[in-house]
């Protein structure tokens, strides 16, 4: 079946992307049986910057999101419709997010609790709670680690890169250098 690709128009004014609009619309040839999966390794070849975790597949005036693994029967697309292809941008696996997220407390504790005169302006000896604290912390965060390595299993793939900074501002700064001082 051959379905036609096309870029799904952002809201507002037209703007005069030339080079994105050039490759716009475009058709790809898939079995009758083929998944969003096919569909989108086919839009992938037809694109190269657009690698399938950077798409997001819509249909119909709904512009509900094509589901992986689903099949293209199932949201009723048959040969001559349009599916609508937008780009995600960059992304990020989300193993690689949590394994950023958790690590930025690790290293400000250990550098606040360690190098009390740069913040504090002079060294002193932790108290029983204060040692108590830093541990199950780092404990907790070196906890966090291993479960993305060993225990996690994500239901997608990716995210968003600009996400990874967001988040990462609450595990750094409010997790990490506002309790560890």
């Amino acid at each position: 079946m051959r379905i036609n690709i096309a870029k799904r128009a952002p809201p507002g004014p037209a703007t005069a992307d030339k080079k994105a609009s050039s490759r716009y619309p475009f058709a790809v040839e898939l079995p009758d049986s083929a998944t969003v999966d096919e569909l989108k390794a086919a839009v992938a070849k037809q694109v190269s910057s657009l690698r399938p975790d950077r798409q997001r597949l819509t249909f119909g005036e709904k512009k509900e999101a094509l589901e992986l693994g689903s099949s293209l029967s199932k949201y009723g697309i048959k040969h001559g419709d349009t599916v609508f292809v937008k780009d995600l941008g960059p992304q990020i696996g989300w193993q690689t997010v949590f394994y950023i997220e958790y690590f930025g407390p690790i290293v400000f504790h250990f550098i606040v609790y360690n190098f009390q005169s740069l913040f504090y302006g002079q060294s002193f000896e932790h108290s029983d709670v204060q040692r108590r604290v830093y541990l199950l912390i780092m404990a907790h965060f070196i906890k966090r680690e291993l479960e993305t390595a060993f225990v996690h299993r994500f239901s997608h793939g990716t995210m968003p890169l600009i996400n990874v900074f967001k988040n990462s501002f609450h595990y750094h700064m409010l997790s990490g250098l506002n309790l560890a001082y």
